[in-house]
């Protein structure tokens, strides 16, 4: 299926193994990935975000959180100013945000993330309405239970069970019964790249394998 990307240029943010696939699955489908910001010709903007910091409210003080947000809020808002005024001239655009699913399903131990995702999600519809009349869709993919997530990296095994082993677990709560790829990422964000997707505008698409049960 012909995805109307040739052609294209896209700016994929850092962001692990999930970042690394979308830019791979981009180039497959004939865009040209920069990491310049300031390239003109930008059509397509993937924002994956930084790792993230597990804890309560107890274990994070407020220069963490500040650094957290700026990191993960702030610096996505400046560069969405920076880049949609290209877009909004060539009335065609695509921002991409990856979000985790923790800001949809809030957890203790995963408050940063999702009191940031929360504020994500509200950027992205916020974004959509400013954006939408100018031919810029902006969509967010939500993310969980997937192998290469950032969050991932810190993660803190259970006393007495290594992360691997904590991590061959996992699977067993998802419908689909194994844990996503971050290829599996890539291929929602493709589509909401695309042109297959001209009809879809603030929405936030969840790819976890059915793990989330809200119908919201």
């Amino acid at each position: 299926m012909d995805l109307g990307l040739t052609g294209k240029v896209a700016l994929v943010t850092p962001g692990g193994a999930i970042a690394e696939a979308i830019a791979a699955r981009l180039r497959s489908e004939g865009c040209t990935v920069t990491a310049d910001e300031r390239h003109p010709d930008l059509h397509i903007l993937v924002w994956c975000g930084h790792s993230d910091i597990c804890g309560r409210i107890d274990e994070i003080d407020s220069e963490k959180m500040k650094n957290f947000l700026q990191n993960n809020l702030l610096v996505p808002w400046d560069l969405v100013r920076r880049v949609a005024p290209a877009m909004r001239k060539r009335r065609r655009g695509r921002i991409v945000f990856v979000v985790d699913a923790a800001a949809k399903v809030p957890g203790v131990e995963a408050l940063p993330a999702s009191v940031c995702g929360a504020a994500q999600l509200a950027l992205v519809k916020s974004l959509s309405d400013d954006l939408g009349r100018d031919g810029v869709l902006v969509n967010a993919v939500c993310v969980s239970q997937v192998s290469g997530h950032p969050a991932r990296a810190i993660a803190q095994p259970y006393i007495g069970r290594s992360l691997e082993q904590q991590e061959s677990q996992w699977g067993r709560d998802v419908p689909l019964a194994r844990r996503g790829t971050p290829e599996d990422i890539a291929n929602a964000v493709a589509y909401l790249a695309s042109e297959r997707a001209s009809f879809v505008l603030g929405a936030n698409i969840d790819v976890d394998g059915g793990y989330q049960r809200s119908y919201i």
